[in-house]
């Protein structure tokens, strides 16, 4: 019941108030019966009550997983206090010719990133403070996303973004192909690490460091505990975004018949989608690769791959998604939607639900963020979303990027692979594939993942086509 009411809920965030109002839908009286259902679920379950255990770790807790060559950083986003503005009281008498002034001191807009970094030996820690966030969110940004997607050596970024923590790093110890647990924060969320070029090596960062990705660096207080020994993968990819009509109607009688939720109108800009081939190939060499070590995969590919086959997983060691993923950045006529709504995959049927004039009562094809953060993932240990901007969202200081990379974490998912800018589609299909093999050799994900993006470097070797997804978590 709980689970359905959260989906309902999502569903009903996109509806316009008029048409809640027709359809009698109150949403203050469903989200206070999600609220008591979730009481409920707490006091019958230790289970359901360990996710909101509100029990605060330490910084020392960090530091006592951390081992030799290892250090965790906190990346923070913070406004400079300062003058925040200058007030005129024009209601004073004038001094001199002019009304007397009032600095108002606050935060200012000025950016500062802090990365307070720990490691075995830290008695406390240690502080490395970036004045620049401004250029580094505006200028900086910029310049490294415009370098990868015209393939330009980019020897500005790695000084920008990480000489000062990387020289910190060294003067604390941390030596070459030493493993840093960061937890991103700002502009941090927005760019690869590992694909920053170092000039005076004319290394990348990730031949130098092991960067371990976290939400927060709390997470690694539970790396290793309660692994899922059940080898059963979830794959669904190529979906056919433009049913033929036949399985389209049918897609809408099972969806009407099985009482759906409220249709959505989010669909107007995904009339026309391209269909991405080599996702099917990658799907077919996944599907073969877990086989041979022992996993029992489900598939669902071009019909099948529908909004409906993702809501119905539960929790699989892995789930696979190989399709488009979209992000609407915030703008005048969007910033009041939830952000979790504007991130999202888009799945068999969406074109056609996008066109028809009048909206049957069936999913749309599109799963938002808002939605994925409901489905049941608790016992699995990777997402992968083989997608464009999978990793994209609205980024809020302190709170990590509002997206999908939040509502799979939400969700349950113990590491999901994301990917910041649009990726070429064969060599997504072979790094994918070099990735699941490793898998299957190594049993370590970050360790597969990085063995198969240098097997990928050597025949792509710019960061475009290898840089793009990161592993977050686990």
């Amino acid at each position: 019941q709980w689970t359905n009411l959260r989906f309902s809920l999502a569903k009903y965030a996109q509806m316009e108030k008029s048409k809640l109002d027709a359809a009698n839908i109150n949403l203050d009286s469903l989200e206070n019966k999600a609220n008591s259902l979730e009481k409920d679920l707490s006091l019958k379950s230790e289970a359901f009550a360990s996710i909101t255990d509100d029990k605060v770790p330490t910084w020392q807790d960090v530091q006592k997983q951390l081992k030799k060559n290892e250090a965790a950083i906190e990346l923070v986003r913070i406004n400079k206090f300062g003058i925040a503005k200058i007030v005129t009281d024009t209601s004073a008498q004038k001094v001199s010719g002019k009304f007397p002034e009032y600095k108002v001191h606050d935060l200012t807009d000025s950016i500062h990133y802090a990365a307070l970094i720990v490691t075995t030996k830290s008695k406390e820690p240690e502080l490395v403070l970036l004045k620049n966030g401004n250029d580094l969110e505006t200028l900086y940004a910029t310049y490294q996303k415009n370098a990868i997607a015209f393939q330009q050596e980019d020897t500005a970024s790695y000084k920008q973004f990480w000489q000062p923590i990387g020289q910190k790093l060294k003067e604390m110890g941390i030596k070459k192909g030493g493993k840093v647990f960061l937890s991103p924060d700002g502009v941090y969320n927005q760019i690869s690490l590992n694909t920053l070029f170092n000039p005076k090596t004319k290394k990348y960062l990730m031949d130098e460091l092991e960067i371990h990705t976290v939400t927060n660096t709390k997470d690694i207080l539970a790396f290793g505990k309660a692994e899922n020994k059940n080898l059963k993968a979830e794959l669904i990819g190529f979906p056919s975004y433009d049913l033929d009509q036949n399985t389209w109607a049918n897609l809408s009688n099972e969806a009407a018949e099985a009482d759906a939720f409220a249709s959505r109108s989010f669909s107007a800009g995904f009339q026309t989608v391209s269909m991405l081939p080599g996702t099917q190939l990658e799907i077919v060499n996944i599907q073969s690769i877990l086989g041979q070590n022992g996993y029992q995969s489900g598939i669902s590919i071009a019909e099948k791959a529908t909004e409906e086959s993702v809501k119905a997983v539960q929790n699989p060691k892995i789930l696979h998604i190989a399709t488009h993923g979209f992000f609407i950045g915030a703008n005048e006529k969007n910033e009041k939607i939830d952000p979790m709504l504007r991130s999202g995959l888009l799945l068999a049927g969406c074109s056609n639900y996008a066109k028809a004039e009048e909206k049957p009562q069936t999913e749309d094809g599109i799963l938002t963020a808002l939605e994925a953060a409901n489905l049941e993932l608790d016992e699995t240990d990777l997402v992968v979303l083989s997608a464009c901007e999978t990793g994209l969202g609205d980024v809020k200081a302190g709170e990590g990027v509002y997206g999908l990379q939040r509502a799979f974490r939400v969700a349950g998912a113990k590491s999901i692979l994301i990917s910041l800018w649009k990726v070429d589609d064969a060599a997504t299909q072979k790094l994918m594939t070099s990735f699941y093999k490793n898998l299957s050799k190594l049993d370590n994900a970050r360790l597969a993942f990085k063995v198969a993006q240098k097997e990928i470097r050597k025949e792509y070797p710019d960061p475009y086509f290898w840089g793009a997804f990161v592993l977050v978590g686990e």
